[in-house]
């Protein structure tokens, strides 16, 4: 099973490429469906820190989607982890990080011309 980080509600997981190298984080905040602790949603995002002339660790964030998972508060995590291990091996997140590469040169373009 793939290895998370437990922040709280908020759950880290490593985005490999096809070698096993990290490509970026990813990030699952987790909170009950009104009161009710069998359901819970789920918001997905990528993260990636990198070097800007501005902040040598600045961090970008990309949203992906927001889920809702069925599951016992004690299995949540576990459930969670599952859910972005099924995500990664079939190729879901291959266009997002399209996009959120796309957005994270753009952002540095705008932020070589401030510095």
């Amino acid at each position: 099973m793939i290895r998370f980080r437990n922040l709280g509600t908020v759950i880290g997981f490593d985005l490999p490429d096809k070698s096993g190298r990290k490509i970026c984080d990813i990030i699952v905040t987790y909170k009950p469906v009104k009161n009710d602790w069998d359901k819970f949603t789920a918001t997905i995002e990528l993260k990636k820190t990198i070097a800007t002339p501005v902040d040598p660790h600045s961090p970008f964030y990309y949203d992906v989607t927001t889920e809702t998972i069925e599951s016992p508060i004690k299995e949540v995590k576990t459930s969670i982890a599952n859910m972005i291990e099924e995500k990664i091996n079939s190729g879901f997140f291959d266009s997002y990080l399209k996009d959120f590469s796309d957005l994270i040169v753009e952002q540095l373009v705008k932020l070589s011309v401030i510095a």
